[in-house]
């Protein structure tokens, strides 16, 4: 459904169901609503506040599987009652209601992307404790979003995490016990300003990276690598890093780089300074010695 500007609320007679029945829940259990629907995407409907669910027990969307809401500002409710749902997709909306609501009884999603929900600050417990099976995690564009919670670490499936463009995001939680993001294969932390360190165990036990990105974090004065530096991240092919805060100079900056010559497995690097450096990290320049050589 893509472009009804007007369209203010989704109610039961959409579904074709009778809004003015009376009778008893059970003359309706058996009663399926686009029982084949996989796929939903609701798109630039900035009109639309409520998006309605039948109460009279009948079972709406049985198998979809992928839901898109996309550019819908004004939407401040929905339906909680999506049982098999592996892909969210909420962008452009207001309130962080929807998300909320939508997520409340969700244990089955495998991909969560956050786009444009100004008014999320974080997310619940509850979403990544219940989603255990969770495997890429975005948040993007959330001005006020500021933080993860600690149940990000129950999610052993997660292959992928992303926050960008989230100015007040401050906080990466401290894994506690013997949990950890094992088997994450891309972290991107981009344009978070409120960032200014991050805990010195996260990239320790993230040895399956494949894709690092740190990157236009400005306020970041830590970032803390694993024992024996870059080379123990054994995997990693894409590597962005840098501008950081002015209070990390070129000396502190460079010693990121410990390690990077035996990474053989690294095909990206994109490495960005401050203006005022005059010299790039000795590591790079040795690197790129060593590269020319074997092309010669």
């Amino acid at each position: 459904m893509v472009g009804f500007h007007k369209v203010e609320c989704i109610v039961p007679t959409f579904y074709g169901i009778d809004g003015n029945n009376n009778g008893s829940s059970s003359i309706n259990t058996n009663i399926q609503v686009f029982p084949l629907l996989k796929e939903l995407l609701l798109e630039d409907m900035p009109s639309l506040t409520e998006w309605k669910e039948d109460r009279l027990g009948v079972r709406m969307f049985p198998v979809l599987k992928k839901l898109m809401i996309r550019n819908c500002p004004s939407l401040k409710s929905t339906p909680n009652q999506f049982e098999i749902l592996r892909e969210l997709s909420i962008e452009g909306v207001d309130s962080e209601i929807p998300l909320l609501n939508l997520c409340n009884n969700l244990t089955s999603l495998a991909m969560l992307i956050i786009r444009d929900v100004k008014q999320l600050t974080c997310l619940t417990d509850e979403i990544l404790r219940n989603n255990f099976s969770l495997e890429h995690l975005l948040v993007l564009n959330c001005g006020e979003f500021c933080e993860l919670p600690q149940s990000l670490y129950n999610l052993r499936s997660l292959k992928s995490l992303s926050i960008g463009d989230c100015t007040n995001f401050s906080s990466i939680p401290v894994s506690r016990g013997e949990n950890h993001l094992t088997f994450v294969l891309k972290l991107w932390l981009y344009n978070c300003d409120g960032l200014t360190s991050l805990s010195r165990g996260l990239l320790e036990h993230c040895r399956s990276l494949e894709s690092l990105n740190v990157n236009k974090c400005n306020n970041l004065v830590s970032l803390p690598l694993p024992a024996g530096s870059l080379h123990r991240l054994t995997g990693l092919r894409t590597l962005r890093i840098g501008p950081f805060s002015e209070l990390v100079d070129f000396e502190a900056f460079q010693l990121i780089f410990n390690g990077i010559q035996p990474l053989s497995s690294l095909r990206v690097l994109w490495v960005y300074g401050h203006a005022h450096w005059d010299s790039l990290p000795y590591q790079l320049l040795e690197l790129f010695c060593r590269n020319r050589d074997r092309n010669n």
